[in-house]
């Protein structure tokens, strides 16, 4: 008798995906497809003889249908509102989510518009500033990333959906942390002091009578604004977001502070950083309070990032969760509270 042995993480057969986007989509057959990169889910991109799209296969168990439906609600909002994502497909019977019987579980899948172009340049932002028709991409990406916070402030959602709060961004990726730094007690102790101090400051600007919460923009987040997951069509000079696997309600200077994080993680001139507050600032005011928030958001970035590693690590491997990788981590938070917060 045949058993198979119980599995944690599977690929799916490209072949088999594209027979079942056939029957499912009221698209042109797809005349190919192949397996684009795995991530916090899988992503396949799919071409008919006209069109291509992009399938993404959601890990087993890691978001719900209601925390599926709330991203494809909000992608809708902000198609309607005039914003450029990659939206989702309607099935032939007027479902967003198709279910596959993977051999670990039952795993969602939905097919999403192709953002055309290429990904963001950050490589010449050094230079003095340009014409309109041609601005720096950072530019270019805080002016869209505006347009998202701006065409998405009147969403709302029935679908239950986690929100980018103190829970979800620190305390439960330092418990996903916890247990790689057990031969590192004096690393954990410096990451949970640090922790306590931002967690402070943010409490602080919440319960603070002259700065009360509503002066914090709250609403909804890509979350995972970095400087990709978006494509630029030099042409017109347009950007398309895609990938909101991460979405949700939340602070909008944590969402401006991942931006800020990948300028400083990578090394980028500030420049980058500078050209980006200007896009976004012509678009929509960012108030003292919430610029004043984002250290301390690029340092909650940090920390969540290092949590997602660690929480994913049964898919992903702990090989490259090395004391290589914890000694960069923890030095940029070092480094970054020592020149950045005060």
């Amino acid at each position: 008798m045949n058993s198979a042995f119980p599995v944690t993480y599977s690929i799916l057969s490209v072949p088999a995906l594209l027979a079942k986007i056939t029957a499912d989509y009221a698209i042109n057959p797809p005349i190919d497809g192949y397996f684009l990169h795995l991530g916090l889910n899988d992503t396949f991109r799919i071409r008919t003889r006209s069109i291509v799209y992009i399938a993404r296969v959601y890990r087993h168990g890691w978001r719900t249908r209601a925390e599926i439906l709330y991203e494809l609600e909000a992608l809708r909002h902000l198609q309607a509102r005039g914003v450029n994502v990659a939206a989702p497909i309607l099935r032939r019977d007027g479902e967003l989510i198709a279910e596959v019987g993977a051999p670990e579980g039952v795993r969602y899948l939905v097919l999403f518009s192709y953002a055309e172009g290429e990904e963001p340049c950050y490589d010449a932002e050094t230079g003095a500033a340009q014409s309109d028709d041609h601005r720096s991409d950072a530019y270019l990406y805080g002016r869209s990333v505006a347009q998202v916070h701006a065409a998405s402030d009147d969403f709302t959602c029935d679908h239950a959906r986690f929100a980018l709060d103190l829970d979800y961004l620190l305390t439960h990726p330092l418990r996903k942390i916890q247990p790689f730094l057990l031969d590192r007690p004096a690393d954990w102790d410096y990451l949970v002091g640090l922790t306590q101090r931002v967690c402070q400051q943010i409490e602080k600007w919440l319960s603070d009578p002259i700065n009360p919460i509503n002066q914090l923009d709250i609403g909804f987040c890509h979350g995972d604004l970095h400087g990709g997951n978006g494509h630029i069509q030099q042409a017109s000079r347009s950007l398309t977001f895609f990938d909101f696997d991460c979405c949700g309600r939340g602070w909008r200077a944590y969402d401006l502070a991942v931006f800020r994080w990948n300028v400083g993680v990578n090394g980028q001139p500030l420049r980058v950083w500078e050209e980006f507050l200007l896009g976004y600032g012509e678009e929509r005011a960012i108030a003292a309070i919430d610029f004043a928030a984002i250290p301390y958001f690029v340092a909650v970035r940090q920390v969540w990032i290092m949590g997602l590693h660690c929480g994913n690590a049964g898919d992903w491997g702990v090989g490259w969760l090395d004391d290589r990788y914890f000694d960069q981590a923890l030095n940029f938070l070092r480094t970054w509270e020592n020149d950045a917060l005060e």
